[in-house]
């Protein structure tokens, strides 16, 4: 056997074994680490390890993947033969599996461990690790809480569903929507006056976003916020408003905007009470 297919074999072995040691270490530390911690700023820490799985994961595919094709460069022409009639067969026999490590190294080159995806009806979670042949999802919602859930979804059926890449952590620039309502019957200011006094806040409080702040809502560059109305049952006009911000800040300034609508006057016998609704 040629030495340096001998060696390619040896430091394939020790690959392996240097890559599962190396899992088992941060395995440990994780559970040294992470069981105790009761500070909510650092409930995420476990994505840090996932992270470094990964890393461990790419590099050992890799390495691998190299010293094959060095292998099959050293071999005899007899022996090449051999090979690709052999791996003509494998990928007809097993075309599942070689599809998933194709949309494997497409997964790896564009997602990474923490980022949440929906795939079609398969599954809405954040990414926990990427194997060649399958990957896992813990389950999360559009409010950033853990469902419970955990999917483990074979590479293949990626090429077979819809993959979006979704961000519903804290620190994103997501859509938001609030709806007051202006009912003639209980206020005492005109409809007009009403949205003059509710635009006019609209304007102080929500800022110009620019294409950095919009995430992949476009269409919303250059505007503080969208206004629409819908007339409801006995004249009640219902005022709904869309506008982009970042989640640390939505609850905050839906507080804000319900809290102003309430205070524009309203006729005494109705004790002051405007009705709103969250969509």
């Amino acid at each position: 056997m040629d030495i340096i297919i001998l060696v390619c074999i040896i430091l394939i072995i020790i690959i392996q074994w240097v890559a599962y040691y190396t899992k088992q270490r941060y395995k440990r530390g994780l559970k040294s680490d992470y069981a105790t911690i009761t500070d909510a700023k650092y409930s995420d820490q476990y994505l840090e390890y996932y992270k470094q799985m990964q890393l461990v994961d790419i590099y050992r595919v890799i390495m691998t993947i190299v010293l094959v094709m060095v292998m099959i460069w050293r071999a005899d022409s007899s022996v090449f033969q051999v090979f690709a009639i052999a791996l003509g067969a494998i990928i007809l026999v097993f075309q599942s599996l070689i599809l998933s490590f194709v949309v494997y190294l497409m997964l790896v080159a564009n997602y990474k461990v923490g980022e949440t995806v929906k795939i079609g009806g398969l599954g809405e979670g954040e990414i926990i690790y990427i194997k060649p042949l399958y990957f896992g999802l813990a389950g999360r919602n559009k409010w950033w809480e853990h469902t419970g859930e955990f999917f483990l979804i074979p590479n293949n059926k990626v090429w077979e569903n819809p993959i979006i890449k979704v961000d519903y952590s804290i620190h994103a620039n997501q859509k938001n929507i609030c709806s007051v309502f202006y009912d003639p019957a209980k206020h005492t200011v005109s409809l007009h006056e009403f949205i003059l006094q509710y635009t006019a806040f609209l304007d102080g409080l929500l800022p110009v976003r620019n294409a950095k702040d919009v995430w992949h809502y476009k269409s919303y560059i250059g505007h503080k916020y969208k206004m629409d109305y819908e007339f409801q049952s006995t004249q009640i006009i219902e005022i709904c408003i869309w506008f982009v911000c970042k989640q640390s800040k939505a609850n905050d300034l839906k507080r804000q905007i319900f809290e102003f609508a309430q205070s524009i006057d309203v006729k005494e016998t109705l004790n002051n009470h405007q009705s709103w609704s969250w969509l």
